[in-house]
């Protein structure tokens, strides 16, 4: 049975996010804020759960690859703004503006679809990496055995994950050649 939480239990998350945002303020993934952070929460789940059920994690991520997908935008535009200069451009054949048109409305979906739907990281090769780090408690019972997994401690095969793939199996592929088609047809009539 869940246990209900009270307005103490409230009071006290909200006073930790209020001294959080006080002492450390804001910061990016891999700054030395979010380390200040982890230490802050490290410390609150060691008085509650012991030093022995608390655990950081160390983990290497690009922070600015997120937003490399911007300027899909405008790869987007020039897709658009090629379509309808077909023929119009001096010194520029038809049929190079026709396949960099296609080629620029390609991209998008495509690395939509392997980013974010299938979770590859293509973008992130091309950007700075930097440390992070993660603080994960355990919850135990009082005595020897454990209360609940946590959903870290599951194996790569259980571990839940929403994603579209999951969520409707092999469909997934027809519903994105679906998507690429119709980007594709809209541009291109465009």
């Amino acid at each position: 049975m869940a246990a209900e939480i009270t307005p103490h239990d409230a009071q006290y998350a909200l006073d930790l996010v209020k001294r959080i945002c006080a002492e450390v303020g804001p910061g990016l993934p891999g700054t030395p804020q979010e380390r200040q952070r982890a230490a802050i929460i490290k410390k609150e789940l060691e008085m509650h759960l012991g030093a022995t059920n608390v655990t950081e994690e160390e983990f290497t991520l690009a922070p600015d690859a997120f937003l490399a997908t911007f300027p899909g935008v405008f790869c987007m535009l020039a897709a658009i703004i090629l379509n309808l200069s077909v023929g119009r451009l001096a010194g520029i054949s038809a049929w190079i503006a026709s396949l960099a048109a296609v080629v620029f409305s390609i991209l998008v979906p495509l690395l939509f679809v392997l980013e974010f739907a299938l979770s590859l990281e293509v973008i992130d090769p091309l950007f700075p990496k930097k440390q992070s780090t993660n603080v994960v408690g355990k919850l135990r019972k009082p005595g020897p055995g454990c209360a609940a997994r946590t959903h870290l401690e599951r194996s790569p095969r259980q571990r839940l994950e929403l994603t579209w793939l999951r969520l409707i199996g092999k469909g997934f592929f027809v519903l994105s050649a679906i998507f690429v088609v119709a980007m594709m047809t809209l541009v291109s009539c465009a």
